[in-house]
């Protein structure tokens, strides 16, 4: 089945499989990840609190982590992700490498979705409870308003 010449050393077993504890470990986390989006959307409503950027940058992140997931768990299905590298072939090491350069562009992009979500949050937080005007403020206002308007304006 391989056709790439991996040395045997002798405790490792070579079909051990870390597949199954990787696809778990996803679809629980986009499960959390979903109800807490839903349970936050909810309070939203209920609370009568307007949508802002926060939601926006946090939905976005949570898209991002899902897509990521998808692509872990297809690289587990379908090009032994997971498993130990002497059972692949080229083929599938060249569909992993591409898959694993589709998630290096994922994962900063949800990771920065995520902060400016929190950034959003403290500057909707601030604006409500202080009507002041200092340099910070302003910088948090320009940032969340400048990536606000770049993504859904």
């Amino acid at each position: 089945m391989s056709t790439l010449d991996i040395p045997v050393y002798p405790g490792i077993d070579l079909d051990d499989s870390f597949g199954p504890a990787l696809n778990s470990v996803g679809v629980a986390f986009i499960c959390c990840s979903f109800v807490t989006i839903a349970v936050r959307l909810v309070s939203l409503k209920v609370t009568k609190i307007d949508f802002g950027h926060d939601e926006h940058f946090i939905v976005i992140a949570a898209v991002l982590s899902w897509i990521y997931t998808a692509i872990v768990v297809n690289q587990v299905l379908h090009n032994f992700f997971g498993q130990r590298v002497g059972k692949s072939d080229l083929v599938h090491l060249e569909a992993r490498l591409k898959e694993a350069f589709a998630m290096a562009i994922l994962y900063p992009m949800a990771l920065t979705a995520s902060k400016l979500s929190l950034l959003a949050l403290y500057y909707r937080t601030q604006q409500a409870h202080s009507k002041d005007s200092s340099m910070d403020t302003l910088c948090t206002q320009r940032s969340v308003d400048y990536y606000g308007d770049k993504l859904w304006a």
